[in-house]
């Protein structure tokens, strides 16, 4: 028996859901997997004398890395440990084929009657994911006579698809359109957010778009608002077997980046466009080029002679103190299982020094994480940066992206006059707008990946981690998952009530 993976999205629309978009190859956000209802699946697939589980799924889009505890393996993801408990609870063996990153199709795993293998990946020769997860207009097509579907606006005279829907306006809405792709690939410039002021603006820009992206209603209902953010239900199923039966896993709130009264409407144009700012009030998809800065402009980094260079100043060949340590599990260039306890840690910790062999920069209008600690310094980074953290409710000592830290991780300080470590707590987490006046830079450190920043004025620095360049679109193999913009969720608030 074979089955995938499906995630869908929805909001209300006057007490009606609509259903924005289904994908395969899905992002399963953080602490969300011991929440499904993995009972319903590992219960049917019990009574039909199921005794094998197969597991394909894409390392580049499933979940970060757990960190070795309570004998968890140090490459297990959330999602696949939690597979494999129930798999054991329910006495069944566990094998599982990984996807490379970019692959569009998934190895072939022959099937039999106590066989169930559950796809994750993404698969072109599969109807769901090349059609209908691929092509935004063919799943309206799908979709269009039913209740289900969005006020939507597509035409295509290439294969003749065309629907509109859209033959309304609220001008009291925070925004009243949506310009989206296609083809959900590239979304740097994307949706494109409007207000437009009346029907015939609307009118106007349907006749002015491209032909591969659409316009649809901005869903402006306060059955989404939670917690003064718009949110979008992620939605989780299972389609399975010959009858294409189907199995909910349940759901959860997917948030805004910022909360909906955070910033004034305004237009980055005269075509009635909100800019950049204003977006961030009513989407969960940020931009993706602004996530692969790792600091902001304001910073000190520590240099070889003990001085201290703004992290505009410092030029390719500068040396500066770098920082070692001895790792229980992978190393340096390993990463993907390398981390420490804190007692290795602080035994093992040490300075040395490192190059700069590049770098680049650039000035930006987005958002930054704000962190603030247990002794009230806050600390301001793009999502991207890499700290030394201490995982919230262990002992575990790893790299961490910034984007991803929740409320009980401890940042971790070392003095670089004795070398002591010490571990601060972070208490809330927020986002602030910085504008094109902020420049963000990424380095590249070699031999060691990592450089100390100062955020004190007692001589305690951060230990941060070069951008990395290994894994492209996959696995930091500093342990970090590496999102993009397909994955949301890791540069916005944590998501909501799960349903």
């Amino acid at each position: 028996m074979r089955g995938t993976l499906i995630g869908s999205d929805y909001m209300y629309d006057n007490g009606q859901l609509k259903t924005l978009e289904v994908n395969t190859n899905i992002g399963i956000h953080k602490g969300i997997s011991s929440y499904l209802h993995w009972d319903r699946l590992f219960t049917m697939l019990s009574g039909s004398g199921v005794t094998e589980f197969v597991f394909i799924f894409n390392e580049d889009y499933l979940q970060f890395p757990l960190n070795p505890e309570d004998g968890q393996e140090a490459n297990n993801t959330e999602f696949v440990q939690t597979i494999k408990n129930y798999c054991t609870n329910y006495s069944m063996s566990y094998d599982e084929r990984l996807v490379p990153p970019g692959q569009v199709t998934v190895p072939f795993v022959e099937d039999g009657p106590t066989k169930f293998i559950l796809r994750q990946s993404y698969d072109n020769t599969a109807i769901i994911d090349s059609t209908y997860a691929a092509d935004n207009f063919e799943f309206y097509s799908l979709m269009k006579s039913s209740s289900y579907c969005p006020d939507v606006y597509y035409s295509s005279s290439i294969d003749e698809l065309y629907d509109d829907k859209l033959t309304t306006l609220d001008t009291s809405s925070r925004a009243t359109t949506i310009n989206h792709q296609r083809y959900p690939i590239k979304r740097e410039h994307f949706p494109r957010m409007y207000k437009f002021p009346n029907l015939e603006a609307q009118n106007s820009m349907k006749s002015a778009i491209d032909e591969d992206t659409y316009l649809v209603k901005y869903i402006d209902d306060n059955e989404n608002i939670k917690n003064n953010r718009v949110n979008v239900i992620r939605g989780l199923d299972i389609i399975y077997g010959d009858n294409l039966d189907v199995i909910n896993l349940g759901g959860y709130w997917v948030s805004s980046l910022m909360e909906i009264d955070e910033y004034p409407t305004e237009f980055s144009g005269s075509d009635y466009a909100l800019s950049k700012r204003t977006k961030t009030q009513f989407t969960t998809k940020p931009s993706t080029k602004t996530l692969r800065y790792h600091t902001e402009g304001h910073e000190q980094i520590l240099m070889a002679d003990g001085t201290t260079k703004g992290t505009n100043d410092i030029e390719v060949g500068d040396i500066i103190t770098s920082y070692s340590s001895s790792f229980i599990s992978g190393s340096e260039s390993t990463f993907i299982d390398a981390y420490n306890t804190w007692d290795q840690l602080s035994i093992s910790s040490s300075f040395t020094t490192s190059s700069l062999i590049s770098k680049d920069s650039m000035n930006l209008d987005n958002l930054l994480v704000q962190m603030t600690l247990d002794d009230g310094m806050v600390i301001t980074d793009p999502p991207r940066g890499s700290y030394l953290i201490e995982q919230s409710g262990s002992n575990i000592d790893y790299f961490l992206s910034t984007n991803l830290l929740i409320p009980g991780d401890k940042l971790i300080f070392i003095n670089s006059s004795s070398g002591a470590l010490n571990k601060r707590e972070i208490v809330s987490l927020g986002q602030v707008w910085v504008t094109s006046s902020t420049p963000v830079t990424n380095y590249d450190f070699e031999p060691s990946n990592y450089f100390l920043t100062e955020v004190t004025a007692s001589g305690e620095w951060l230990i941060n981690h070069n951008y990395c360049y290994y894994c492209g679109y996959s696995w930091a193999p500093c342990g970090s998952y590496w999102c993009d913009n397909s994955c949301p969720p890791c540069f916005g608030p944590p998501p909501g009530e799960f349903k």
